[in-house]
């Protein structure tokens, strides 16, 4: 089973033109010359490519809290630990203020 951004089923035959399309679209005047894959510019392009994709994770990972690093992960459901993670901690401290200023440990 395929899906489409984690929530649409879709079919092998539709995964196979998304893909093609994506690459003709965004890949192709990359890295062809003259209808050949350019293999300097592919490296440099896969280089860079799995450079973000750690600096992704990285950054889910720090904004959920430890609690998402994949890099499919819907951009929906990052947003939405993230912002969990967010409220958990402003209220923690905002307890913890109203404790320090109350006297109480």
């Amino acid at each position: 089973m395929l899906y489409r951004d984690h929530h649409e089923v879709i079919t092998k035959e539709e995964a196979l033109k998304e893909t093609q399309d994506e690459y003709d679209r965004f890949w192709k005047p990359i890295i062809e010359k003259d209808g050949v894959i350019d293999l300097e510019q592919l490296k440099k392009e896969l280089y860079d490519y799995s450079v973000v994709m750690e600096c992704v994770a990285g950054v889910y990972c720090d904004l959920t809290g430890g609690h998402i690093s994949k890099l499919m992960t819907s951009p929906d459901v990052v947003i939405a630990k993230a912002r969990e993670v967010i409220e958990r901690e402003v209220t923690e401290d905002i307890i913890d203020t109203l404790k320090q200023n109350a006297g109480i440990e």
